[in-house]
């Protein structure tokens, strides 16, 4: 399932590479109304987004630590688990995402151009790094990123019911992006990286950390 979201991320970005008025329009046709009743309910939604995939990697780091020092047999395994998510989360949506792209891409944000909201800045594609932005930028988004991290804990549910949880993952990965789009502060192009660094990064590292 993960390799076929990356396959339709991959699609997404490539689209809008070639045809950057896709960025445009789906941006036009999703941003809310700054007089919207929904914008209200929208940013509630994304403040709880935002906050829960930093309470989930602590919460399962203490627990495999946890048990790592209760159980010394699985102690190893325990460990790579705790430094696979926490490697994800920090490279993918803190260094490469946050910490890189937001701070040089210089992409306006849908909700400062003028040809998405009326506002002073030129739209950009996501590849041309010369926009009026200065700093934490449209591209790419750090909380689609983070929302799509939880794609690595869902790799490490039982069997049973990883599909189950991956598909959750999935889906709120794709819950926040669209709530980051109708709130005007990323395009389609910059969700579709984020989800396509993210879910690479986390199948990398599974199978070099060589996690169950």
């Amino acid at each position: 399932m993960l390799v076929q979201s990356c396959v339709a991320a991959a699609l997404a970005l490539i689209a809008t590479a070639i045809w950057p008025e896709i960025d445009l329009a789906t941006a036009r046709l999703m941003i809310l109304a700054p007089e919207s009743p929904l914008r209200p309910f929208a940013s509630i939604l994304r403040e709880a987004g935002r906050g829960a995939p930093l309470l989930l990697c602590a919460g399962l780091v203490a627990g495999f630590l946890t048990s790592a020092m209760r159980v010394p047999e699985q102690r190893g395994a325990k460990i790579r688990r705790a430094v696979y998510v926490v490697s994800v989360l920090a490279i993918g949506s803190g260094l490469l995402v946050n910490a890189g792209l937001k701070n040089y891409s210089h992409r306006p944000r849908p909700l400062h151009t003028s040809e998405v909201a009326g506002a002073a800045a030129p739209f950009r594609p996501f590849y041309r790094f010369d926009g009026a932005c200065r700093t934490n930028c449209s591209f790419a988004s750090g909380e689609a990123a983070s929302a799509f991290w939880t794609s690595a804990p869902a790799l490490l549910a039982p069997p049973g019911v990883r599909l189950v949880a991956v598909s959750a993952a999935l889906g709120f990965g794709l819950a926040v992006s669209v709530l980051r789009m109708m709130l005007g502060a990323h395009f389609l192009s910059d969700v579709a990286f984020s989800a396509l660094a993210i879910l690479l990064l986390t199948l990398g590292a599974r199978r070099l950390l060589k996690i169950d």
